[in-house]
């Protein structure tokens, strides 16, 4: 999975992607410098370490990742379907009559 985030990161131009953790949690990264990575000691302790909007940091543990895939996350794309959904009903839908 480190290869891969390693590869996503380098891709020109950069393609926001997806990374899916075991816990089912999904961490978009939108830009290459959000993200880092690092080969640890021994087979196995790789991290790749993430900095949030917020400008907090967090470092995830490679065996922690379930899966990484190139853009919106199917589940985020819900999430923003919903949302504009709730937008829409709450303020007409954007259109006006005529």
């Amino acid at each position: 999975m480190i290869e891969q985030i390693r590869h996503l990161q380098s891709v020109e131009p950069f393609e926001t992607f997806s990374i899916e953790l075991t816990t089912g949690r999904i961490v978009q990264i939108h830009d290459r410098h959000q993200v880092a990575t690092a080969e640890g000691a021994h087979h196995g302790d790789a991290v790749i370490g993430v900095l949030h909007e917020s400008g907090t940091f967090e470092l995830i543990n490679a065996g922690q990742i379930a899966s990484v895939s190139v853009g919106l996350h199917p589940k985020f794309k819900q999430q923003l379907a919903a949302r504009r959904a709730q937008i829409e009903k709450r303020f007409g839908g954007g259109s006006e009559s005529k």
